[in-house]
């Protein structure tokens, strides 16, 4: 449904997944996106006015176009996140990871009972009843990945905690390369810019960069 398995057969294979961001309200961006060849759409809800209702359209464009989307909720919070996560994109992404505190509050929100506290209401994951509520609690882990988003340099100083919490809780984390700085970071504390980000998926998969072909 959501392209997911396009993105992980690539990393499975070593290639690097090229996609790019959408803020515009128009749906047609995403199809446009997806009909030019690109891999994933990143749909940012943290800094743009996109609304719910324009992400689930978004999302059905890409889908049609064949693009998976990644969906950058506003914030780290159980209650914002849930309609998000039921519009069952290919991904979500929790900004503002300060901790490792912060972390387990994104696995615990994306994570159904006994593993976590999202709440049972599916509609799109579940095809709109053609997968039932078991197959689908079944592989939902399978279908969608959480990325925490490390963007202070207190999260990066606890970044061994946070890999500790993947490595605790069967998760994968793919360390992503970075070009550019959080805030209050220095370049003469020492801190690798290589260790700036995790992406963090819910499924047990090959442990890989997000471009295989970055150092």
């Amino acid at each position: 449904m959501n392209h997911i398995e396009k993105v992980k057969d690539k990393w499975s294979r070593g290639e690097c997944c090229i996609g790019t961001a959408a803020s515009l309200t128009d749906a047609a961006v995403s199809e446009l996106i997806g009909q030019a060849g690109y891999d994933f759409i990143w749909l940012d809800c943290e800094h743009s006015a996109l609304s719910l209702s324009d992400v689930l359209n978004h999302v059905r464009a890409a889908r049609g176009a064949g693009a998976a989307t990644f969906v950058r909720v506003p914030s780290n919070d159980p209650v914002v996140m849930k309609p998000y996560l039921e519009i069952h994109p290919a991904g979500i992404i929790v900004p503002r990871i300060t901790s490792v505190e912060d972390a387990e509050q994104a696995v615990v929100s994306f994570r159904y009972p006994p593993r976590g506290t999202r709440g049972v209401g599916p509609s799109r994951g579940v095809e709109f009843g053609e997968i039932s509520l078991p197959n689908y609690l079944a592989n939902v882990d399978h279908q969608m990945m959480l990325i925490i988003q490390i963007e202070h340099i207190d999260a990066i100083k606890d970044i061994d905690n946070i890999a500790l919490l993947a490595r605790t809780e069967d998760i994968h984390a793919w360390k992503r390369c970075c070009d550019f700085r959080c805030p209050g970071d220095r370049r003469d504390q020492g801190i690798p810019i290589a260790r700036y980000a995790w992406v963090v998926d819910l499924h047990a998969f090959n442990d890989v960069m997000l471009d295989p072909r970055s150092s």
